[in-house]
């Protein structure tokens, strides 16, 4: 057989060339691969957008941490037993043994505000019907100072420590007596309050006349502030007060203003109407509040976002809205940042979580300063919620499982091309064989001799 001897046409076919369809549909399908690999990419760079919003916040909200209370240690059989207040003589007498215990059992309460609901509002009129019931508990009093004296340590038996006692009027006009263990500075006609364990009914003497009222002891006084009314109007020149802080500063808030809009959120007219009517934040809304901050303070606004945790319950300082605590919550939102959300207590939704989606109404108050989980000091809009509301995604949103579509796509394109490929290797190799064979068959058919 001659060299080169075959049929025409033959290594070309061998090749296993695609066919021009096959290359039109191998390039579409590149071009998906590429479309579906940048809709890959976009979505892992909004949840690593999203990652670095938490790590913002991680180490923002108030420096104080809630306290919390067990109650206090008091032997009430022992109170029982030993304190006397039934007749005006068991009144004038302060028995020592009763005093001595309440006294270090104050010692047990913390130095600053703690939950209310450890210390209810001080009921005089059931104290005087029946002091034995309620004798150890705690309870919570504030009112002006009308007298306060220090009594020198007593050795005993049994040993009584240096103390304060004095008489308050309170809010509600009542007299109530008091003996502390700590001196915090308080004089008189000082506003103050007072968590104490109540002990019995005491008539001591004020102004010089005999003043029978419920006794309280507790660890200190605390300075406090007259109640305010609820706020049914936002005053301008108190919300003016907020002073906006840059990223580079520390974080205060200041109080008058804040707790007025607190009070406002619990207590205003605002409706839902007022709201659906409000802005939603968006990008143009930031840079307002950035540029412009103080012809926004006490604005309205919609913010939509996903908790980057869950609210926290801190307990309020002596404040005129009688706020006992305050709920603090960070929303996150790719395009608008972190904004921090403020509300009195029990007005977020039940139930809400880290990474839940939620609608914020709020109220805007300042710029506000806080340390990042990194030590950095960045800024963030700081909002007075009036609701805050659970947003459910639905199960079968296609924004929501985006990821997962374009994985799934992109497996598929994948393994559609492998099958292709494979499909047209075993094409190739088909003919290369049928190719070989009609060539083998000319060539012996050459080679025969002839007759």
């Amino acid at each position: 057989m001659k060299p080169g001897a075959g049929l025409p046409g033959a290594e070309g076919e061998m090749r296993g060339r695609f066919t021009a369809g096959e290359r039109i549909r191998l390039a579409a399908m590149g071009l998906g691969v590429l479309l579906l690999l940048g809709a890959l990419l976009h979505f892992l760079g909004a949840v690593r957008a999203r990652l670095a919003l938490e790590s913002e916040v991680g180490a923002a909200g108030p420096a104080s941490a809630p306290v919390v209370l067990p109650g206090p240690p008091v032997d009430r059989d022992a109170l029982a037993r030993e304190t006397r207040d039934a007749t005006r003589v068991d009144r004038l007498r302060l028995e020592p043994a009763p005093l001595a215990h309440l006294l270090e059992a104050a010692e047990s309460l913390p130095p600053e505000p703690f939950d209310a609901g450890e210390a209810a509002g001080l009921p005089r009129a059931a104290i005087e019907r029946e002091p034995a019931r309620f004798r150890g508990e705690l309870f919570r009093a504030r009112g002006r100072i009308l007298s306060l004296e220090a009594v020198a340590a007593d050795p005993g038996p049994p040993p009584l420590p240096p103390h304060f006692r004095g008489a308050m009027r309170s809010e509600e006009g009542d007299l109530v007596h008091f003996a502390v263990l700590r001196d915090s500075g308080a004089a008189r006609d000082d506003f103050v309050r007072l968590d104490g364990i109540f002990w019995k009914i005491f008539e001591g003497s004020l102004e010089g006349a005999p003043a029978s009222a419920p006794l309280l002891v507790g660890r200190r006084l605390l300075s406090s502030v007259p109640a305010a009314g609820p706020v049914l109007a936002l005053d301008p020149s108190l919300l003016s007060q907020a002073k906006d802080e840059t990223a580079g500063e520390k974080e205060r808030v200041e109080e008058e203003p804040y707790y007025h809009l607190l009070s406002f959120a619990r207590h205003g007219p605002g409706d839902e109407a007022e709201f659906e009517a409000a802005p939603e934040l968006d990008k143009e809304g930031i840079s307002a509040l950035v540029a412009d901050p103080a012809s926004h303070r006490g604005r309205p606004f919609r913010l939509f976002g996903r908790l980057a945790d869950a609210f926290l319950r801190y307990p309020a300082p002596e404040n005129a809205a009688r706020l006992e605590a305050v709920d603090v919550g960070w929303l996150m939102n790719l395009h608008t940042g972190v904004a921090r959300i403020d509300a009195p207590a029990g007005t977020p939704a039940r139930g809400l979580r880290r990474g839940d989606l939620a609608w914020v109404h709020g109220y805007f108050l300042k710029n506000h300063a806080y340390p990042t989980a990194g030590g950095e000091t960045r800024q963030a809009p700081l909002f007075v919620a009036r609701r805050v509301l659970r947003y459910a995604e639905p199960r079968s949103g296609f924004g929501s499982h985006l990821g997962w579509i374009a994985l799934g796509i992109l497996g598929g394109t994948g393994a559609c091309f492998l099958a292709i490929l494979r499909r047209d290797r075993r094409r190739a190799e088909r003919r290369r064989a049928e190719i070989f064979r009609r060539y083998r068959e000319q060539v012996l058919a050459r080679t025969e001799p002839g007759p």
